[in-house]
């Protein structure tokens, strides 16, 4: 269902905290599968802002 909306949308990102199913398929219909974590990373989003 995620990845069907995220290819309808034509997201760019499919950011999701599921660790046992989503995360291990890396990417979908070309959309990249990534931890929200990384994702924070990927806009420039510090680790630890103050």
């Amino acid at each position: 269902m995620f990845i069907e909306c995220a290819v309808q949308a034509r997201a760019n990102y499919l950011v999701t905290g599921d660790k046992g199913h989503l995360l291990s398929l890396e990417q979908a219909a070309g959309i990249p599968i990534v931890a929200a974590s990384d994702f924070l990373r990927l806009i420039g989003v510090p680790e630890n802002p103050t």
